[in-house]
């Protein structure tokens, strides 16, 4: 055994030698996996991509169903605002109609009587018709 340590070199030798055989042996397997066997190599690195793209795929699906569920969320939200300012516009105008036909009649009842004089005070219809637009 002592013998063989001095022709080897001593520790330093057996070290040297272990590194040379792990060289040697990572060296074959890298020959054996790129060109002996490419087709493994390949098919990993092919079922790696279609992998991670139907992840990809998924989460793009997932956040687009999500801004579609927010953009219906916010159109419905526009669509209900819209027909509360529709609904309000309609009672608006009808009341400005209403405060229209009382202030005609008015002047229709102080064209009939010219001699009665101003007003004191507003007429009750008047009155009525300004306090739903608010006066």
């Amino acid at each position: 055994m002592l013998a063989l340590l001095q022709l080897l070199g001593g520790f330093r030798g057996i070290i040297v030698g272990v590194a040379a055989a792990a060289l040697a042996w990572g060296g074959l397997t890298l020959h054996h996996t790129l060109f002996v066997h490419p087709g493994i190599h390949r098919a990993g690195v092919a079922e790696g991509k279609a992998t991670e793209r139907l992840a990809w795929e998924t989460q793009v699906a997932i956040l687009r169903k999500a801004l579609e569920d927010e953009r219906r969320a916010a159109q419905a939200e526009i669509d209900k605002i819209e027909s509360d300012y529709l609904s309000q516009r309609d009672k608006d105008i009808a009341a400005l109609l209403d405060l229209q036909e009382t202030i005609q009649a008015m002047e229709a009842e102080d064209a009939k009587n010219p001699d009665a004089g101003g007003r004191a005070v507003l007429p009750k219809r008047l009155s009525q018709s300004l306090n739903k637009i608010g006066r």
